[in-house]
């Protein structure tokens, strides 16, 4: 094992698997076809966030006052958070800003972490008053996800400060490939919080909010879609 620290997070030891930064880093039109695509599901992202924030105030719903909704606007005030560090991180390449890319990637991975175990806790608050399988079940999935998101992200430290201070040979391979992980478990954690809102087109997304509706949320207990917020 070396003893030589890496200056930057891209070795020339042995490795195999590049992070998805350096991946995406370069001027190709790889890269423009990555921002676009975060740009473009960010969009879509914002557009759902927001639609949840305007139907949880205006529904019925046990978070409306107190601490209850300071830990409500947490969860929000996180996830815009970590969409808009996402976007950043992307923009900003590491090989062109190491240290910005770095942080706005900091700033991600802790408000990504911060979002998940608010909406757990909130989730769980909510089980509380209102029993039923079909909201178990994604409590369950999301317990499960973001403990395994986690446990990515712990390893993941621990390989980058290993690779930063000794550059051990295949350490930046196994960050990349916990990153990959840590990545597609924030992806499919996310992906649980559509089960809360009616299956719809495209097409009908756009007429709701054209005629200034919200996405109905499914009503936990019988799976069929509440009325939407008019």
């Amino acid at each position: 094992m070396t003893t030589n620290p890496c200056s930057w997070l891209d070795c020339t030891d042995t490795n195999y698997l590049p992070s998805l930064s350096a991946a995406t880093a370069g001027n190709g039109p790889h890269r423009v076809i990555w921002i676009l695509s975060i740009l473009i599901t960010s969009i879509g992202r914002l557009i759902l966030l927001s639609n949840s924030y305007i139907n949880s105030r205006k529904l019925s719903d046990p978070f409306s006052g107190g601490d209850h909704m300071c830990i409500s606007n947490l969860l929000y005030l996180s996830s815009f958070i970590e969409i808009f560090s996402l976007n950043m991180l992307s923009i900003v390449s590491s090989s062109v800003n190491y240290i910005q890319h770095r942080n706005y990637f900091c700033a991600f991975a802790l408000f990504s972490v911060v979002y998940m175990i608010t909406d757990v806790y909130v989730l769980q608050l909510r089980l509380k008053t209102t029993e039923n399988a079909f909201l178990s079940n994604i409590l369950r999935k999301k317990i499960y996800l973001m403990a395994f998101y986690l446990i990515c992200l712990l390893i993941d430290g621990l390989c980058y400060w290993i690779h930063m201070t000794f550059c051990p040979p295949y350490a930046y391979t196994i960050f990349s490939a916990v990153e990959y992980a840590a990545i597609f478990a924030n992806i499919f954690y996310h992906y649980t919080t559509s089960s809360t809102f009616e299956d719809i087109s495209v097409r009908k997304m756009i007429i709701y909010f054209s005629t200034g509706r919200t996405i109905p949320f499914v009503n936990m207990k019988s799976e069929l879609p509440l009325l939407e917020v008019k």
